[in-house]
């Protein structure tokens, strides 16, 4: 033990040795690895496979013969090579890479139409979108800008939302204070110091944590993809803890960074607003996870045009270019073992289901989902089983949307391409789990403490030519799962009296405090319909009615379970993609492809999309170039 000591105190006063051990490892790690690994796919960015945008299509039934093709075992290709579990963006994002690297793809969706959240639907001459409310980082040549064209050949055009892209209203309905908040590297800082001019050192230092703490993002993502075995001791020894600041941001919380920097309590709320978009309060989120969504949606956010749908309208042609299909209504009910190895699906279709083989499968549809495909007993032996039965790893909190058709056009109704996030209270924390903690009255309900209200209507510019005379306000808000448990095994509009009437008591709750912001709607209303936790639970095979996956608490920053959510869990032959494997929302989904494709391709796609970004960035600044010399 004295030697022991003396080893550990002598590396503690020159912990440049344990840097220099690490290098050497690493090296002899990488030069086995050269002669070990299997060999590399295919590069799906070769190329730029980027052209110029086609019309939209907007025939309901040319739309259909894409996001809508039914599975029939008739429509199976052969000689499939991988086989998808759902058709959101992480999902579409793996297919359409391998799609690109040469792969034959099927895609299984168990809803009736492809997309996951990105997916629209039409209700009494009304479009709504599911999930897709706005996307940061597409009006610069971003990474993600670059990987998403290349996955739907540039088809997608998007349309910037206002400078003012969000605004926070903090206090009881009717009497909110707001803070609007603007685009832009410069313009955010600004519209910050004018709201509380007296704290610039807070906000200043906020800012700076920002661009730190996304740094610290880079090495939650190496932990995915590095080889366990290196990860595994980084972990051990505590590398990133020792030589970096990931420990410090990532076992930090949101409010625990902000008490931190301020005593003023409205700021604070304005600076954690945008939990709501990861589904996880600040007293539980881990400031990296936070910091990510203000960088990504601060400097410039945008809506697709044409609707969320135009993301799996344009990305499923990618992968059915190398013989594969998207099919719809397609319920996985198994994943098929044989000697231990994914090998196939089976799909629930009348009486006998239908096996589907193939050479790998990759499931879209989170953890909980993944494991109950899988025979218990192979399931138990996953890298990822113990976490969920101990609970280190678990469900987010349940969702619910509030969807309304309105009477008239976006300037008949004084409405802007922006979103409002309205507060009943400063104390985002204590107003939440407050209001989680009570079972709701029917008959005399409370205010709902947070808010995401949006009206997509106003950031198309197609949906006048669409649905003219028309608009349409999605609201968002976060709740108890328990509140409707006793439904979730009840079957889809046949749910009872009961049900029906906790779901109208939310409706109308939620659209009396947007109507205290929105006067001018109040008799507008055409269409009303809440989307409740169980309704989640049905339409995007949630499991306790989240949107999020699982829960983004600090625990799933820990480098240990970051190690471990991860692509490969154990079982040859399968993948995970999808909100479990790296972080929430579009962005994440569609960078979990890329993760996944990776592991699956044995190459570092993260690199190839960086050096392609890299081209086009510079025949894009060539051609701004030679415009400015014709003008």
């Amino acid at each position: 033990m004295a030697i022991l000591a003396t080893v550990f105190s002598f590396i503690g006063q020159y912990p440049i040795i344990l840097l220099i051990g690490f290098a050497l490892y690493c090296l002899v790690f990488y030069i086995s690895l050269m002669f070990t690994k299997p060999k590399a796919g295919r590069n799906p960015f070769i190329g730029d496979t980027r052209r110029p945008p086609n019309p939209i299509i907007h025939d309901k039934a040319l739309r259909d013969k894409v996001i809508k093709q039914g599975f029939a075992q008739k429509k199976i290709p052969s000689d499939i090579d991988v086989i998808v579990i759902g058709s959101g963006i992480s999902g579409l994002t793996t297919a359409a890479l391998l799609a690109k690297a040469g792969k034959k793809c099927v895609v299984l969706e168990q809803h009736d139409q492809a997309g996951g959240c990105c997916h629209t639907f039409v209700e009494k001459g009304f479009e709504f979108d599911s999930g897709i409310h706005y996307i940061g980082e597409m009006q610069h040549r971003t990474l993600q800008r670059t990987l998403f064209e290349q996955i739907s050949d540039g088809q997608v055009q998007w349309q910037p939302l206002e400078q003012n892209f969000d605004t926070v209203a903090v206090g009881p309905s009717g009497k909110a204070k707001m803070y609007p908040l603007l685009s832009g590297k410069t313009e955010f800082r600004q519209s910050l110091v004018d709201n509380f001019p007296n704290d610039t050192e807070a906000i200043d230092k906020f800012l700076n944590m920002l661009k730190k703490a996304r740094g610290c993002f880079l090495y939650f993502v190496m932990l995915k993809v590095l080889p366990v075995k290196l990860c595994n001791w980084i972990v051990s020894l505590r590398l990133l803890e020792v030589f970096t600041n990931y420990g410090t941001y990532a076992n930090m919380t949101t409010t625990e960074y902000l008490d931190s920097i301020s005593d003023n309590d409205q700021l604070k709320a304005v600076l954690g607003y945008c939990f709501g978009d990861y589904g996880t309060t600040p007293d539980s989120s881990s400031v990296v996870m936070h910091s990510l969504l203000i960088n990504h949606f601060a400097y410039a956010s945008s809506y697709p045009i044409g609707g969320a749908s135009e993301i799996a309208m344009n990305i499923i042609p990618v992968i059915e270019r190398s013989g594969g299909r998207v099919f719809v209504r397609a319920n996985v009910t198994d994943i098929i073992i044989e000697k231990g190895r994914a090998v196939g699906v089976r799909v629930s279709k009348g009486d006998a289901p239908i096996e589907i083989r193939a050479k790998t499968v990759v499931s879209a549809g989170g953890i909980p989902n993944t494991l109950k495909l899988l025979p218990t007993d192979v399931a138990k032996k996953t890298t990822v089983f113990d976490l969920m039965q101990d609970r280190s790893i678990e469900s987010g909190v349940g969702a619910f949307s509030l969807f309304v058709g309105l009477k008239g056009t976006t300037e008949e109704l004084g409405l802007k391409a922006q979103n409002l996030w309205a507060f009943t209270d400063a104390d985002l924390n204590g107003k939440f789990h407050s209001f989680c903690s009570h079972e709701p009255d029917v008959d005399n309900p409370v205010d709902i403490p947070l808010l995401f209200i949006s009206f997509p209507s106003t950031k198309d510019p197609t949906w006048e030519e669409r649905y003219p005379g028309k608009s349409v306000c999605t609201v968002v808000t976060l709740g108890n799962y328990n509140w409707f448990q006793q439904w979730q095994d009840d079957k889809v509009m046949h749910r009872g009296d009961d049900y029906e009437a906790l779901k109208t008591s939310f409706s109308k709750q939620m659209w009396s405090q947007v109507c205290k912001f929105y006067p001018q709607l109040e008799d507008k209303v055409e269409y009303m319909e809440l989307g409740s936790p169980v309704t989640n639970n049905y339409y995007i095979r949630s499991t306790k009615g989240e949107i999020y996956g699982l829960d983004h608490n600090k625990n799933r920053f820990r480098p240990d379970l970051a190690t471990k959510l991860r692509p490969e869990i154990g079982v040859p032959g399968l993948y995970l993609t999808g909100q479990d494997v790296l972080v929430c929302g579009f962005s994440g989904g569609m960078f979990s492809g890329m993760v996944t494709a990776s592991a699956m391709l044995h190459r570092n796609l993260m690199q190839d999309c960086i050096k392609l970004n890299g081209v086009i960035k510079k025949k894009e600044k060539q051609q701004e170039k030679g415009d400015k010399k014709t003008n």
